[in-house]
Formats: C-alpha cells, structure tokens, sequence
C-alpha cells in the first residue's frame, strides 16, 4: 500500500483530485500544489471490495480495520 500525505490537517469543504498511472501518483487538495510520488504501479489483483465511496466493508484501504464508514459527507464525485 502507498500514501500520499497532506503535510497539514484539512478541514472544512474540500475539492480532491488523485491521479494514478504506470509512473505517478498525485493528489491535489483544493488549489494547492500537488503532492506527487513515484508510482509502485497499477494494482496488481482485485481488491476485496468492489469500488466503493466512503466505506470499506472487506478490507481496510487505511490503518483501521474494516468495515469502517467515512464520517463525513461527501457531496459530488466523477472517475475518468
């Protein structure tokens, strides 16, 4: 498993935008600069859970243990 951190806490509305490919991984918060790292690669067999926003019912994606439900409110998403 790789992570992108924010290097502070966020709160409030947030505005995300992670991108994932064969040789980087980014995550944007709202207009900051991009946190960018080297890519490990694309996933290498099917997760547990089938796509999924704000839960986690077979398998933790996060140092917690599943099932586990976002607590927040999630208002619009998109995948491309």
């Amino acid at each position: 498993m790789t992570r992108l951190i924010a290097q502070r806490k966020q709160a409030g509305k947030l505005h995300l935008r992670a991108t994932l490919d064969e040789k980087t991984m980014t995550l944007q918060i709202n207009d900051d600069a991009p946190l960018t790292i080297d890519s490990p690669g694309l996933i290498p067999a099917q997760p547990l859970d089938q796509l999924s926003l704000g839960h986690d019912a077979k398998s933790a994606a996060g140092d917690y243990d599943a099932p586990n439900t976002f607590q927040g409110v999630i208002r619009q998403f998109s995948i491309r």
